[in-house]
């Protein structure tokens, strides 16, 4: 666990903080939000660490990592402290604190005081929900939450937490705005789908399109669904008459495949990593464009994220009701 820093007993936390910066006078603190990671899973507090050594290459926070161990042999609570630190001219110069969790059979009042007892003054709390909700999500946590994240190709029931989600965002005390790394992905797919049909043939040929593939890696089902969810509600093409699926692919790619009587228009990531490749094939006509397939790091996914001015437009109210009918079938 050395990776988490200096141990401290809970009581003690801020004394040590103070004098964490005391003892390197090179080092300036620095602090723009709050940057919560919520997560039940063992060993996950050192892959996190990792994370938020990314995110504060552009981003100074305060960051809070928890490890909720339900499952525990027995009460217990451990906390570290460190500081993520850039360098200028071979010294350091700016740092991010980090102050870490890990708690044995915690109750959701301790984890609530625990997060909230350690934010930075008045900064907005930005909390990155790791797995299934649980009765720890409740009003008291979610109405202090400014921006909420969550990844839902990780969940094995997303109607279930979906649902949650929405009791959530309607409560009258809930003000977070809400970001899916799964739709965050999605991004250069989207705009490389949406590219296939910049030439006037291609766009002439979308009426025409009588079957659409989506093929996507293992476990990664979801994201493939909200692809499908935005490409029939996006857009004027009616797929009613359309035969679309999704499907796994053998070579653990994600590939978009519109067939139509002359002949296929198409996204497939290229043999070089970090890129994406359409393709039109009608008749005579043959095109390509290249388009980079953008972050594949968590931390850099994160990273934007906290870049972003507002929510995903339209995503809960229209994406995810059409994606769970997909994911259903």
């Amino acid at each position: 666990m050395s990776a988490l820093g200096q141990p401290v007993e809970i009581a003690e936390i801020d004394s040590a903080l103070r004098a964490l910066w005391e003892e390197d006078n090179a080092a300036t603190r620095a602090s723009l939000t709050n940057f919560a990671i919520y997560s039940e899973c063992d060993d996950c507090l050192e892959a996190n660490t990792d994370v938020i050594a990314g995110i504060t290459r552009e981003h100074a926070c305060r960051a809070i990592l928890i490890a909720s161990r339900p499952d525990a042999p027995k009460r217990s609570v451990k906390a570290w402290i460190t500081a993520h630190c850039q360098l200028s001219g071979g010294q350091k110069s700016v740092c991010s604190e980090q102050v870490t969790f890990d708690l044995g059979q915690p109750s959701a009042s301790l984890i609530r005081n625990i997060v909230f007892a350690h934010l930075d003054s008045d900064l907005p709390l930005v909390l990155w929900w790791q797995g299934a909700f649980t009765p720890v999500f409740d009003d008291r946590l979610y109405s202090l939450i400014d921006r909420l994240l969550i990844d839902s190709s990780t969940w094995e029931n997303p109607a279930k937490e979906f649902e949650t989600l929405a009791t959530a965002r309607d409560d009258s005390t809930s003000r977070f705005l809400l970001y899916d790394l799964t739709w965050s992905r999605l991004l250069p797919y989207r705009l490389a789908t949406a590219g296939l049909f910049d030439h006037p043939a291609a766009a002439s040929a979308l009426s025409k399109v009588s079957a659409l593939t989506i093929t996507h890696p293992k476990n990664s089902r979801t994201e493939a669904a909200f692809l499908l969810a935005w490409l029939t509600t996006r857009s004027s093409w009616d797929a009613s008459s359309c035969k679309a699926s999704i499907k796994e692919d053998e070579k653990n790619e994600m590939t978009v495949h519109f067939t139509t009587p002359e002949g296929a228009l198409t996204v497939t990531p290229t043999r070089d990593d970090g890129f994406l490749k359409s393709t039109v094939t009608l008749g005579r006509l043959t095109a390509e464009q290249i388009y980079p397939a953008g972050p594949s790091d968590t931390a850099s996914i994160v990273a934007r994220q906290l870049q972003s001015g507002g929510a995903h437009a339209d995503y809960f109210e229209t994406i995810v009701p059409h994606a769970l009918k997909i994911i259903a079938t």
